[in-house]
């Protein structure tokens, strides 16, 4: 299954993937799908990982939500994921495990941490919560998940910067320039 910038979801089954020679080109995924021109793939995963996990979606307008895989579960070739308004766009989806904070950066450069608790659990229909309180034009470049057990290094704005030394604050917050 692959999650695509349009929040469609789209199945294909390996049993119907065509036969052809080792050193033949192949299907390209989204002709095998059915893709639209403007849609490329932001995250692969099996299906059966959708029984038991929850995904997050974070918009390109800032909008975030924890989703049940169990709402995604169809046997349709192309289902939605998650809806979008006309001019928004998916800028990140992911299976969650271990992590418990979620840091977005926008292009503009604002950075804002938070727990990844403070993001409701929704249904797919549903808009998210606002995470960063965006300014005219701008919109969410990069995501992160992570462990605050486990710091990690994120390049923001072209430095270096662990994961542990931002600053978690509450949602619907301008962020912070790093």
């Amino acid at each position: 299954m692959a999650f695509t910038n349009r929040g469609n979801l789209y199945q294909v089954r390996l049993d119907r993937l065509p036969k052809k020679r080792l050193k033949g080109k192949g299907v390209t995924l989204q002709a095998l799908a059915g893709f639209d021109r403007e849609e490329h793939i932001l995250y692969v995963s099996k299906r059966s990982r959708l029984k038991s996990n929850q995904f997050i979606f974070v918009s390109s307008t800032g909008h975030a939500k924890r989703v049940d895989g169990k709402e995604l579960i169809s046997n349709r070739t192309k289902v939605l994921g998650t809806k979008l308004d006309q001019e928004t766009d998916l800028t990140f989806v992911k299976q969650i495990d271990q992590e418990d904070r979620v840091t977005i950066q926008s292009k503009l450069g604002y950075v804002g941490q938070f727990e990844l608790g403070s993001i409701s659990k929704m249904g797919k229909q549903a808009k998210g919560v606002i995470t960063l309180n965006l300014k005219d034009g701008d919109t969410i470049s990069n995501v992160w998940l992570t462990e605050s057990k486990k710091p990690e290094t994120l390049l923001i704005n072209g430095k270096d910067v662990l994961s542990s030394d931002i600053k978690v604050s509450a949602r619907n917050v301008r962020g912070k320039k790093n």
